[in-house]
């Protein structure tokens, strides 16, 4: 049982019981064990016997309705969970027995039962899978179904699913059988109700402990880079952080590996402040670090399932040091390894999670710890790294360097003074469609299968996607009914001559036939078509199945690639250049070598914001037939011919306007 948290006073204890060949109870055992150990074995998928468990009985001083109340706020384990709500729920009710029942594939399972050891009455059988599919096929709403079978029941759907079961649950619902009359079924309905939401009372406080617990890990990992910020000397700092991942995690040992030229060099382990580099369990580590770099990416030792690593140093030093359990994380610096840190325990193998969490911290300390590093080093070293940055930034002989760019400069002015060339304004454009297609959702419902995806050719009636329809199916046999029941109704008015009844039924038989024809019509709805043939241009849904949708939602768009268009973003200081009928050519991002011509048509009298920037669009005509693979959407750079004027015009007039605005010329 989980110390520190306040539970109701009971334990629990297993046992094995044979399989006679009734309903087969199963439990997935979480939480510490009670006392005097545990006998047997815990996991419900063995063979042979069956794993029971069997709970001491509540205060039967107590009433039954406290301990429901209790249970809402009840933040224990499952494994305790479950056994104490079962047997709550069975001296509220007054039940002979309760079973919590789980259908995977369309098979019932028992999942947990009280009595643990009562094997059930003759017939309890076929009256507990009665009463399951009877609560099972019911909505939320009306999920609890009284038994017509002899003996006795009721029976409730659970939202939630059982104690955390490792197999797929279609549905969770909870039986109770009682020994009682008709009337005293009737009183225990609604405490059947009412017990029938703590299970998600319960499973939404656990979720919420365990985002609670996530927060308290990521504020205890920005603590520790903040301490590590504080520090001003790097081994210093580099022990302060093997040690705390060495308590954290519960390790054996934490050590940093600094990369220097082309090597690892050892520089800490965890509560150790000096040790031997020549050691073997040292230059192990340093292999161990060295083979992480080569991969730069984490690495697991014993590898999970399925990896492909190379794990040949960290295989060799867990055999001959001893260690269970390994993993190699390298510390980056804008993308580029500046260290490795590896973990050694013995214990348990890394979660996934820990894993998450060291790397989360490898990336928050390394920033700060190659800082340390780097002013940790000697003067020699620093002024040596400094000199080195900046011979890297000049190259050449210096003033070798600066002749031959003066002279440079000079041929350059005297040629782009008196050469002319075309003057070309150049704006951005997208291919636009005039012919654009928006298909919503036809009705609230759930995405059931998707047929295209974005870029996809489909024709007119096309199938694009398909809205799921068993609940509307279902809402529709239940109208059905209804209409029926109100068309009795009618009947039996007319039979005594109550007029103002007939009416009436026939006003809500009428309602009803209506409603019945909304629903069918949705459900004929529920295949989704393109109106017209063309190119999806967007809706990706494929990674949505099951996705709610609501009646509205855009889901696609289709559009015609035939009646395209260039759409020009042209800047506000160089419209003034542009008119319609001038000419020019465009690029596709994806095809820059291929130059298509294009004329302007028109241009927009007002600016249109773009990117923070002021720009006028223009409409320009593609003179080219349109390819196969042209999608709305695509973008690229378009060039319009102005007139020829001189490079150095062109290549300064734009310093000049800026020059002329900031000093008023």
């Amino acid at each position: 049982m989980p110390t520190g948290r306040s539970v109701p006073a009971l334990w629990v204890r297993f046992c094995w019981a044979p399989n006679d060949g009734a309903l087969p109870v199963h439990l997935r055992v979480q939480g510490d064990h009670p006392p005097g150990g545990v006998q047997g074995q815990s996991p419900w998928w063995g063979s042979g016997a069956k794993p029971l468990v069997v709970a001491n009985m509540i205060d039967a001083t107590q009433d039954p309705l406290d301990h429901l109340r209790s249970l809402s706020c009840f933040s224990g384990q499952p494994a305790v969970f479950w056994p104490l709500f079962l047997e709550t729920v069975a001296q509220a009710c007054g039940a002979r027995r309760v079973l919590l029942l789980a259908r995977q594939t369309g098979n019932w399972r028992v999942f947990q039962q009280w009595p643990v050891q009562s094997a059930g009455s003759a017939g309890d059988t076929d009256q507990i899978l009665q009463l399951a599919k009877a609560a099972a096929t019911a909505g939320w709403a009306e999920g609890v179904a009284a038994a017509e079978a002899a003996g006795g029941g009721l029976a409730v759907r659970l939202q939630v699913g059982t104690a955390e079961a490792e197999f797929a649950i279609e549905v969770s619902v909870l039986v109770v059988l009682q020994d009682t009359s008709v009337a005293q079924r009737g009183s225990a309905l609604s405490l059947v109700r009412l017990a029938a939401d703590i299970p998600a009372h319960y499973e939404q406080a656990r979720d919420q402990q365990r985002m609670i617990d996530k927060s308290e890990r990521l504020f205890d990992m920005l603590s520790l880079s903040t301490r590590l910020g504080d520090e001003t000397r790097f081994m210093k700092a580099a022990l302060t952080l093997c040690n705390e991942l060495s308590v954290r995690f519960a390790c054996d040992r934490v050590a940093l590996g600094w990369l220097s030229g082309p090597y690892i060099r050892l520089q800490t382990i965890s509560h150790i402040e000096r040790f031997d580099r020549h050691m073997a369990a040292a230059q192990q580590l340093e292999s161990v670090m060295e083979e992480t770099l080569d991969q730069d990416e984490e690495v697991i030792f014993p590898p999970p399932e399925g990896n492909t690593q190379v794990v040949r140093a960290h295989e060799l030093h867990a055999r001959t040091q001893g260690v269970g359990h390994l993993v190699s994380l390298p510390l980056r610096v804008a993308e580029q390894p500046v260290a490795v840190i590896t973990a050694e325990r013995q214990a348990a193998p890394f979660q996934e999670q820990e894993v998450w969490e060291l790397r989360l911290t490898a990336a928050a300390c390394a920033s700060t710890l190659r800082t340390l590093h780097e002013q940790d080093r000697w003067l020699g070293a620093r002024l040596l790294a400094s000199a080195k940055a900046g011979l890297d930034r000049l190259w050449g002989v210096e003033h070798s360097l600066a002749k031959l760019i003066t002279v440079c400069l000079v041929l350059t002015l005297f040629f782009t003074s008196l050469v002319r060339w075309p003057y070309r304004v150049e704006a951005a454009f997208s291919l636009h469609s005039r012919e654009i297609v928006f298909v919503p959702a036809p009705f609230d419902g759930y995405l059931s299968q998707v047929y295209v995806e974005m870029g996809d050719q489909v024709a007119q009636q096309a199938k694009l996607a398909e809205l799921d329809t068993r609940e509307l199916v279902l809402e529709a046999s239940s109208v059905a009914a209804d209409v029926s029941r109100f068309a009795r109704e009618v009947e039996k008015a007319m039979s005594t001559n109550a007029l103002a009844d007939m009416q009436i039924a026939a006003a809500r038989r009428d309602q009803t036939m209506a409603h019945l024809d909304i629903i069918r019509r949705n459900i004929a709805r529920a295949e989704v078509r393109s109106p017209m043939a063309g190119i999806i241009v967007e809706g990706d849904l494929k990674e949505k199945l099951s996705a709610p949708v609501r009646k509205g939602d855009l889901l696609f768009k289709v559009a015609k690639i035939e009646n395209t268009y260039a759409e020009l973003e042209i800047p506000e200081a160089d419209v003034h250049e542009v008119l319609p009928g001038q000419q020019g050519e465009i690029a596709f991002v994806g095809r820059p070598d291929l130059r298509l011509p294009m004329r302007v048509v028109r241009i927009d009298p007002v600016a249109t914001l773009k990117a923070g920037k002021n720009c006028f669009l223009a409409r320009a005509n593609i003179e080219f037939p349109p390819g196969d693979w042209w999608r709305p959407g695509m973008g690229g750079m378009a060039k319009v011919e102005i007139e020829d004027r001189p490079i150095l015009w062109i290549l300064t007039h734009r310093t000049i306007r800026f020059l002329q605005k900031v000093f008023w010329l």
